[in-house]
């Protein structure tokens, strides 16, 4: 190879000198360029790899010993989900009794509000405007107490009510009374809440 040549260059591989065609070296230099910068870039996917692999694995970690606490929780206080569900059903009933209609799941055809949201919804029938928006920024201890005060205000209008006669009756044909629909029985309803419950408390855990 004539090394006059202005097309020809030396170049450098493993600390063997070679002489070619500059344009084939500067190809050469193009490959071995892009090749470090592949290797950069698997080198941080690697290591990102491992990180997220690192969270994910804490994760399953955390979530392992969160279903062990619930199922613990279940076992060592069975009475407290019991008074928990007695709860949600005395809110639910609370509001059939005062005609408050309460939001359906259109998916689980079920009541997903929260006792507080259920308490606020009672509390807004019949009350001022702006009632709703007030109760928005008021503390647990403020709607217990206008909860409170609104279910003895709606019991007293409910008994007025009855001794009016406005109260509207079924009679069957042996003289009894009876509703147009029957509401379940308290057991009837803790049977049917024990298992909502129980999936709202692991959502919570979750």
């Amino acid at each position: 190879l004539n090394k006059e040549d202005n097309n020809m260059t030396t170049f450098e591989i493993e600390g063997a000198k070679f002489d070619a065609d500059k344009a084939v070296v500067q190809h050469i230099h193009k490959i071995k360029s892009d090749q470090k910068d592949l290797q950069e870039k698997n080198d941080t996917l690697e290591k990102e790899h491992k990180e997220l692999q690192a969270k994910y694995d804490a994760l399953e970690e955390a979530k392992t010993k969160l279903d062990k606490d619930l199922e613990e929780a279940k076992k060592a206080n069975p009475d407290k989900i019991d008074e928990e569900v007695d709860v949600r059903i005395g809110l639910i009933e609370k509001a059939k009794k005062f005609d408050v209609e309460l939001k359906v799941d259109d998916d689980s055809g079920k009541i997903t509000l929260s006792n507080e949201e259920i308490k606020k919804v009672i509390i807004c029938k019949d009350a001022p405007e702006g009632t709703a928006e007030k109760l928005e920024k008021a503390d647990s201890v403020y709607i217990d107490a206008r909860y409170d005060a609104m279910i003895e205000l709606l019991e007293a209008n409910k008994e007025n009510s009855a001794a009016d006669g406005n109260a509207e009756e079924i009679h069957n044909g042996d003289g009894k009374t009876k509703t147009d629909k029957e509401p379940k029985t308290s057991k009837q309803s803790h049977a049917d809440m024990v298992d909502d419950l129980t999936h709202a408390h692991e959502k919570k855990e979750k």
